[in-house]
This record gives structure tokens, C-alpha cells and sequence, in this order.
């Protein structure tokens, strides 16, 4: 068998460890020397193969070397897509799929490991084939989208007419280059994102609890119709997660809470004069802090 040569000098690493150690000096010394990390149970272990190979370093090869991880988070959100659209596809069409699409090579075995672990895994035996002579039904037309799903459309009506993207916008932009200014080695995806991209990670965060989610975790095992009914697509957790990230990074939060608020008061007071929240006597706020119009106060009656 062709063992890498990885594990070869793995092999011989460790022949030396156990002959050090046999020569009397301690375990620890050698180890930290050698940069390994040998428990006394594995000591142990490794000690009994090298008796019984007759103290060669043969015998301390492993043959469980395993194979690169080579299927990333993009290849597998394309796969996962694919099953959805077509779920009569088994692992051997969807790895040669995969191969045409990404030039990767990904056995049908760790197609199915990949689909178990998100529920999308045919179930076993042969797909049912029917026979020849049967007709082939017509195409079912494509599903319209659920009615559900309808307060999305409502939700993105009121952000254009607020005009939420005309500020928010400018307030990413601007966190972004005061950002780079201040680290001009910073390489975060956000910087050089276009907006259009942005804005479809921000609406997916924004849409969360309509679909009743909580938190971009949530989304790794979410197969329902989602922002497919705005975008086509629906964003995973791990990109959004990263987005968070990024945003975080930006310190964005007051300056995106204060832009968001001129939205909201200009939406139901609108004008360039500007908003108080009335004081009481003491100098503090009132218990109700309601927002009004600079001004004398409305003149109140008593009923007769």
C-alpha cells in the first residue's frame, strides 16, 4: 500500500518519541521537543505495536489516513438546491452533477452523509420506475406562492415608501470607510460587496419573524418557502452569521438606530420642523414620551 508521505514521517516522528523514551528520558520532554501530543493511553498503545512489529517503524503507520474535505459551504448549499428542485436525484447523479458544476469529485457516500444531515435523503431501496408503455403525465405548473407568505410584500411596500433605503444606504457606507480608514488592511467582503447583496442579506435579517424564525441559526434546517417569494433564493445561516459579523465589526448599531428613527418620525410627522419629547417640570422626560410638533400645547376644555 502507498502511504502519504505525511504519514510516513508521522510514522518515524513517533519511532523516535518511543526510543527516546526507552533511552530514559521523560515522556513530556520528548514530546514538547518532537511538537507531538501522546497521551499515556496512546503511549501505551504505540508501545505494544512497536514490540510486536518488531521494533520497526513500519508498524507505526496508519492506514486511517482519510481523504481531503473538499466539499465547501457554497458546493453544498448548491447541492441541498438541487435535491429540493429534483428529489427523485440519487448521490451518483448529484456527484457527477457536482463534478460538471465544480470539477470536484465527491463520493456517493458522502453525498448521502450530506444529505442526512439536513433531512434530504432519498429513502432506501430503487426509486419506483414506471412502466414503458405508460403515458408521461404533463408537468405539474409551478406552485404559486403561499398566501402566507403575502406580509413580505406588505412589509417591503412600507420600507420603500419609508424610504429605509435611501438611509441606510449611506449609513453602511459611511461606517464602511470611516472602517477602512481606520484598518486599511481590513479585507471584509462587506466593503466590496454590491449593494444589491447587501440588501438581500439585510432583508433576510430584517424577515426573520415573518417567517417565524428568531435568529440566523435557524435557517440550517428551514425548507420552506421563504424570500423565494421576493428573491428567488433563501440565504443559510453561515452567510449571515458572517454578515452579522461584519456589521459588528462596523459598529453600525447607534448610527443605523438613528437613521432608522428619522424614517419612522418622518413617516408619521412629516416635515422639516424638528421633533421634542416633551419635559415635565423636574427637567425629566415625560412618563409617556410622546413625540410632538415645537410648540404651544393644545388648550384644553372642560366639559359642561
Amino acid at each position: 500500500m502507498d502511504y502519504p508521505s505525511a504519514v510516513i514521517a508521522k510514522a518515524q516522528q513517533l519511532e523516535t518519541l518511543l526510543q527516546r523514551i526507552a533511552a530514559g528520558e521523560p515522556c513530556a520532554a520528548v514530546c514538547a521537543d518532537l511538537g507531538l501530543a501522546v497521551t499515556p493511553a496512546e503511549l501505551a498503545r504505540l508501545q505494544a505495536k512497536y514490540a510486536a512489529g518488531e521494533q520497526r517503524w513500519t508498524a507505526l503507520l496508519d492506514g486511517r489516513f482519510g481523504h481531503a474535505q473538499c466539499v465547501n459551504s457554497a458546493m453544498r448549499e448548491w447541492l441541498y438546491e438541487r435535491k429540493r428542485q429534483d428529489a427523485s436525484l440519487r448521490a451518483t447523479a448529484l456527484a457527477a452533477a457536482l463534478a460538471q458544476e465544480f470539477g470536484v469529485q465527491v463520493a456517493a457516500g458522502h453525498i448521502n452523509y450530506l444529505l442526512r444531515k439536513v433531512g434530504l435523503s432519498s429513502p432506501p431501496g430503487r426509486p419506483y420506475k414506471p412502466p414503458v408503455s405508460a403515458p408521461t403525465p404533463p408537468a405539474a405548473p409551478p406552485p404559486t406562492p403561499s398566501l402566507a407568505n403575502a406580509g413580505l410584500f406588505f412589509l417591503e411596500a412600507a420600507k420603500q415608501e419609508m424610504a429605509v433605503p435611501q438611509a441606510v444606504t449611506p449609513t453602511l457606507a459611511t461606517a464602511a470607510a470611516e472602517y477602512q480608514a481606520a484598518q486599511p488592511e481590513a479585507t471584509l467582503r462587506l466593503l466590496s460587496s454590491e449593494p444589491a447583496t447587501v440588501w438581500h442579506k439585510l432583508d433576510h435579517l430584517l424577515y426573520l419573524p415573518v417567517l417565524g424564525l428568531t435568529r440566523p441559526a435557524d435557517l440550517y434546517y428551514y425548507q420552506g418557502a421563504g424570500l423565494r417569494v421576493l428573491y428567488g433564493f433563501t440565504y443559510k445561516y453561515l452567510p449571515l452569521e458572517h454578515f452579522l459579523g461584519q456589521l459588528t465589526r462596523l459598529q453600525i448599531g447607534y448610527p443605523l438606530a438613528a437613521a432608522l428613527s428619522r424614517c419612522y418620525s418622518q413617516a408619521w410627522y412629516p416635515g422639516a420642523t424638528p421633533l421634542f419629547i416633551p419635559s415635565t417640570g423636574s427637567g425629566q422626560a415625560s412618563p409617556t414620551g410622546t413625540i410632538s410638533r415645537c410648540g404651544p400645547r393644545p388648550r384644553r376644555t372642560r366639559g359642561r
